[in-house]
């Protein structure tokens, strides 16, 4: 990005509708951020004096979108500061999709149709409060997702996509020609669970993978959940991606900017990062292919030992 947001700089002394500073002078429509005299965060988009609009308020919880007549402006504005960081990824998200951009037309429909995009994700969600092990599971599989994306720059949207395990798809990581199952244990555990018939089952065109991941309990210089996405979401900044791929999938967990604090009595450090190939012959696996029709919701250990020829050279460039 070729700017930063510098709310501290900005002031209103309630005398003025919004009080701005202008982006950037690289975006090309005039979008300004700054503050309202209510004291709120907004994001203000100037249109052309020639453009007439028919854009009708769209007033939610922590956020309200409206057309401002006399500024020919839309005006989003931040209800909760408890959702300022979201913001800030909001804005972003804005100013990547329409800074290109110079008809007003396709400009004021991709910032609408951002802002709904992203509305869903500035909701008081419900949250059913995870175990230590699945906190654990889900921090193995932001390691490797960050490992992912620095391993893969080019890419980045494309991988945030291929994130499944919040879907409960089959495999954790879904790519076009390998398949990435992801096993979070502690270092004094020599076996990994499998969970059911088809947790190894590869598709047939493509491989499988297995990464493991061994970490320590570490409540002095490990990683919470909440850094580890601050982690990712900064790589996002870095790699210009689409932030709400990452936050939609999050949702999925029923986890949001706010909450995933909850969890930080938990810290972790990785020890080690190990993967297996599934598809080696007489890698030791049960699948659906292979079993009677009468058995189902088969639950197994392997144990890293006895299964260590069939380690590989870690590696997360799929493309």
């Amino acid at each position: 990005m070729d700017y930063v947001l510098s709310w501290q700089n900005i002031d209103n002394d309630g005398n003025s509708f919004v009080s701005g500073k202008r982006i950037s002078t690289s975006c090309l429509p005039e979008l300004d951020y700054g503050i309202t005299n209510n004291k709120q965060r907004c994001l203000i988009l100037y249109l052309s004096k020639n453009f007439s609009a028919d854009i009708k308020e769209i007033d939610k919880l922590h956020l309200s979108l409206k057309f401002v007549k006399s500024q020919n402006a839309i005006v989003l504005t931040l209800k909760d500061l408890m959702f300022s960081n979201l913001f800030d990824d909001l804005i972003h998200s804005i100013y990547k999709e329409i800074h290109d951009k110079n008809e007003d037309k396709i400009i004021v429909q991709l910032f609408i149709t951002t802002f709904l995009k992203w509305s869903e994700f500035f909701e008081d969600n419900t949250h059913s409060k995870m175990t230590k092990n699945e906190v654990q599971g889900l921090f193995g599989e932001l390691h490797v997702l960050h490992q992912l994306i620095k391993s893969n720059v080019g890419n980045i949207d494309a991988l945030l996509s291929s994130w499944r395990g919040p879907y409960k798809e089959p495999h954790d990581f879904v790519f076009s020609k390998v398949d990435i199952e992801v096993k979070t244990i502690q270092t004094s555990k020599n076996s990994i669970s499998i969970t059911s018939e088809q947790q190894l089952e590869n598709h047939p065109d493509k491989g499988l993978l297995v990464s493991v991941i061994s970490l320590n309990d570490d409540y002095l210089q490990g990683l919470t959940l909440k850094n580890k996405v601050e982690n990712i979401r900064q790589s996002i900044l870095d790699f210009h991606g689409d932030y709400s791929l990452f936050y939609k999938a999050l949702s999925e967990l029923e986890l949001t900017s706010q909450n995933i604090a909850i969890y930080n009595n938990f810290k972790f450090t990785v020890i080690s990062d190990r993967q297996f190939n599934t598809q080696i012959d007489n890698f030791p696996k049960l699948t659906s292919k292979e079993l009677p029709k009468a058995i189902s919701k088969l639950k197994y250990n392997l144990n890293l030992e006895q299964i260590s020829e069939f380690e590989i050279e870690r590696s997360y460039c799929v493309s």
